[in-house]
């Protein structure tokens, strides 16, 4: 028969057990002692417990497992954690993840250290447990249920477990930087620095980060961020949730100030940053989001700020000067302008010139007109040359200045800012931005009227005397005189030039350019009004005139040139006026009177016409004659049919013999009148006038133009 084996623990000995063997009726046959492992737990340390960002939390534990038994633990066995929500341990309780396996036999006597970390289910909820940590610790059912014997057989079953109390803190998101790179750095026009960051932000909690929430960054000397440490404007602000694990990546331009200077600083970038840069907070407080670890919120980086631009006038010298018609002074300027500084210099920027009399820019000096405008962006070491006039005013006067030219300039030229101001780029020097040029304002130009002479005056038929003038215009000043300007003249009682002087018609126009020292001699004939009376006068004939004759300004006024001086602009000549053309009849003879065929009567009659007068009879003029029958000459006598022109001059002083045959009407009747022949006639006979009207030409005496003598008519 075969034996059956039973066992059993027999208190009081060394961990074993004891094998007996009965026969078949029940008998003892043999007891032998078995020696069996006995497991325990030791030395349980749980480190800083954190929730994931699956949820589960992760418990970082050290323990010890050591065989007291007398016999070896082979197999493979697993040491496991429990989490227990009571103090007691039974098949209920979570059994933990990580745990540790152990397929080296352990000896009687030895033992090993295990370092894991257990981790709960993502559903386990923060609260006060009580962990259990079991060697040969089992996760299924029956012999294998986290109370059973599961794998080793053990001499003592019931001393595998050791507990410790644990609290599991709540669920929190956690906010990291992670990647931070910064991209070129620029500089504004009034400083700043921009600095172009991107960033990923990473939750590396076990929960979602709800919004909103920004990240920032801040300038530090020192590498720790206080809440001295300038927080930059700028923010990348999060508005939707970053759910655990998860993160994004963003580029934000984060500035200085205006005033920070260039060098090395620390960059420190912080996510759920808040500070001056939102309005709300300081650097260093714990933000809008609640997080499992407020201090791995912020990643430092070395950062360089570079020099600011450095703006200066080099190389510039001075064209030809000149001077406009009003005064005021035109200077060609070839500049060339140096960005020396470390960082572009932006647009817009604008260079200027000012005129000091004491090489000092100060706000008094005058800011020229004009600049020379930059509108693209100038380079770190470039430049460009460019010439820009600038103008004076037309008060300037000639002498000694400096001009100072400046780039980043501003005054009254741009009508922003003053001589002295910093401009508008921000830079790391302001004090070079100047250079100095000597500069010798030439005298204006100075025109005078030399050699002035009056050719043969003659009066037109309507009185007015014309006056041919030859003269000579200099140009004394040291700068050309520019077009257009006038030579004028005028009729002066006194001999002084006014406002009331006669300004006569006619101008010589000056179209081209009087260089400073030049000369040009022209002709011109200047005409008086027709009521100008015959006598002495003074012709003031004025260079850069105006008046009357040019429809502008006044006969006294600085004309068109502004010049050095404008007092020696006009020559005086002394000039007489002669009488004007006179015309007298003389030897009037009536011939025989012929009656026509139609009744008309034929008169011919000879005269002659004497200028008794001081200028010539301009022509076209006519002699005619008037049948009157009271002898007196008058708008209702007959203008006979006939006329003698005369259609040359006729000077002062000579005399025209003429015969004219005058015709009647056929209806004049027979009888005694009186034939009245006028020189510088008019009336139906030419078609134009009276028989009483003055005539063609304005004449000393228009009384004796006329001559009466009796006809009879047959």
């Amino acid at each position: 028969m075969a034996a059956a084996v039973a066992s059993g623990i027999v208190l009081g000995q060394s961990p074993a057990q004891i094998q007996f063997t009965y026969d078949a009726a029940g008998n003892l046959v043999q007891a032998t002692r078995l020696a069996q492992p006995d497991l325990i737990i030791s030395n349980v340390a749980v480190g800083a417990i954190t929730a994931q960002t699956s949820g589960a939390y992760a418990i970082p534990i050290s323990f010890q497992v050591s065989n007291v038994g007398a016999g070896e633990a082979t197999g493979t066995w697993t040491d496991r954690g429990y989490l227990s929500a009571n103090s007691g341990f039974d098949d209920a309780d979570e059994a933990l993840g990580n745990a540790a396996t152990r397929s080296v036999p352990l000896a009687p006597g030895a033992s090993y250290t295990v370092n894991t970390t257990f981790t709960t289910a993502t559903t386990t909820a923060a609260g006060s447990y009580t962990l259990f940590v079991k060697a040969d610790g089992g996760s299924g059912a029956g012999q294998y249920a986290p109370t059973g014997p599961n794998v080793v057989s053990e001499f003592v079953e019931s001393n595998n477990v050791q507990s410790a109390a644990v609290v599991l803190p709540p669920k929190l998101p956690d906010l990291a930087i992670s990647i931070v790179t910064v991209g070129a750095i620029g500089v504004s026009q009034m400083g700043a620095y921009s600095v172009p960051v991107t960033i990923t932000v990473t939750n590396v909690g076990s929960l979602a980060a709800q919004p909103d929430f920004y990240t920032l960054a801040y300038l530090s000397a020192d590498g720790t961020l206080d809440n001295a440490d300038a927080s930059l404007t700028g923010y990348a602000l999060r508005n939707t949730a970053l759910a655990a694990g998860a993160s994004y990546t963003v580029t934000q331009t984060f500035s200085t100030t205006t005033t920070t200077w260039p060098g090395s600083y620390t960059l420190l970038v912080k996510a759920d940053g808040r500070g001056v840069a939102i309005g709300v907070g300081t650097n260093t407080d714990s933000g809008y989001v609640a997080e499992g670890s407020e201090t791995n919120n912020t990643q430092a980086i070395a950062l360089t700020l570079p020099a600011k631009p450095d703006l200066r006038v080099t190389a510039a010298s001075v064209g030809a000067i000149a001077v406009n018609q009003a005064g005021a002074y035109s200077l060609p300027v070839t500049i060339t302008v140096t960005n020396g500084g470390g960082t572009p210099a932006l647009p817009n920027f604008y260079t200027l010139a000012y005129l000091s009399a004491d090489a000092t820019l100060d706000n008094g000096d005058a800011s020229l007109t004009g600049y020379a405008q930059r509108n693209t962006v100038l380079a770190a070491g470039a430049s460009y040359t460019v010439t820009q006039t600038y103008t004076t005013t037309s008060s300037t006067l000639p002498g000694n200045y400096t001009l100072l030219v400046k780039a980043d300039g501003r005054g009254p030229a741009i009508g922003v800012g003053t001589n002295t101001d910093s401009g508008y780029v921000a830079e790391g020097s302001e004090a070079n931005n100047a250079q100095a040029i000597a500069l010798t304002l030439p005298a204006k130009p100075d025109l005078r009227v030399t050699a002035a002479s009056v050719g043969a005056i003659t009066v037109s038929q309507a009185g007015a005397y014309s006056l041919p003038v030859t003269f000579t215009v200099a140009n004394d000043g040291g700068t050309p005189a520019l077009p257009n300007f006038y030579t004028l003249a005028y009729l002066s009682g006194d001999g002084t030039l006014d406002s009331a002087d006669a300004n006569l018609t006619g101008y010589a126009l000056r179209n081209t350019a009087l260089a400073a020292g030049a000369s040009y001699t022209t002709t011109q004939t200047y005409t008086t009004t027709t009521a100008t009376l015959p006598g002495n006068y003074t012709l003031l004939v004025k260079a850069d005139g105006r008046g009357p004759a040019i429809g502008v300004g006044t006969n006294t006024d600085g004309g068109y040139v502004a010049e050095g001086s404008e007092a020696n602009n006009a020559q005086a000549v002394a000039l007489t006026l002669p009488a004007k053309a006179d015309l007298a009849l003389s030897n009037v003879s009536v011939g025989t009177v012929v009656t026509n065929a139609n009744g008309s009567r034929s008169i011919p009659v000879t005269f002659t016409v004497t200028n008794v007068g001081g200028a010539a009879a301009q022509p076209n003029f006519y002699t005619l004659a008037y049948l009157s029958a009271d002898g007196a000459l008058d708008n209702a006598d007959a203008n006979l049919t006939g006329y003698a022109p005369r259609n040359t001059a006729l000077a002062a002083g000579a005399s025209d013999t003429v015969t004219q045959t005058y015709t009647t009407t056929t209806a004049t009747v027979p009888g005694n009148y009186t034939l009245l022949v006028k020189a510088d006639g008019r009336g139906p006979a030419i078609g134009v006038g009276t028989n009483t009207d003055t005539g063609y030409l304005i004449e000393t005496n228009e009384v004796n133009n006329v001559v009466g003598i009796p006809v009879v008519l047959p």
